[in-house]
């Protein structure tokens, strides 16, 4: 089964805006990549991902690289990536990002188990400039279907979020 990133956006949207540590996050100037980890789970298990098939455990093909969470359904696993930038404190990320973007994509054309990778990127404190500049270094819009920028929640539109996806063809 694969996942319609439209819905997984509108469902961490959903979700954030009920949990009672979101104000925290949306008011603090930090990277909350974990809790943002944490807190797709139960929205993807709404989206019809069987739980038991979440886990935080997928390692890259003879890498020592580690996906952020990883779903199996009808169509193969599911490799999702996290990375949450916040402004003045990424320039490593920014240099590694595109790292990850790529094997994400590579993986999806090599392993025939893959159905599906997804990237969840937030942006803390970018101006909308910034953030479409950023976009583009790091997806082609002709491989990647996206989701976004959009506010994770319309109250605290300075925390942005994108969802980016390709799915296999079978």
């Amino acid at each position: 089964m694969a996942l319609d990133i439209n819905s997984l956006a509108q469902g961490i949207s959903k979700h954030v805006s009920t949990c009672t540590s979101a104000r925290f996050l949306f008011t603090t100037q930090a990277s909350f990549e974990s809790w943002f980890r944490v807190e797709l789970v139960p929205v993807l298990v709404e989206l019809g991902v069987d739980y038991e098939t979440v886990s935080p455990d997928y390692t890259y093909p003879s890498t020592r690289y580690k996906a952020d969470l990883v779903c199996s359904g009808k169509g193969g696993r599911t490799l999702i990536e996290l990375k949450s930038f916040v402004s003045g404190q990424d320039a490593n990320k920014k240099d590694r990002y595109p790292d990850q973007i790529e094997r994400l994509r590579s993986l999806l054309a090599q392993d025939a188990s893959i159905g599906q990778v997804i990237t969840f990127t937030t942006f803390q404190g970018y101006s909308p400039r910034q953030i479409t500049t950023l976009i583009g270094r790091l997806f082609d819009s002709s491989q990647w279907s996206m989701v976004g920028p959009i506010p994770v929640v319309d109250e605290y539109p300075s925390l942005q979020f994108l969802i980016a996806g390709i799915t296999k063809i079978h």
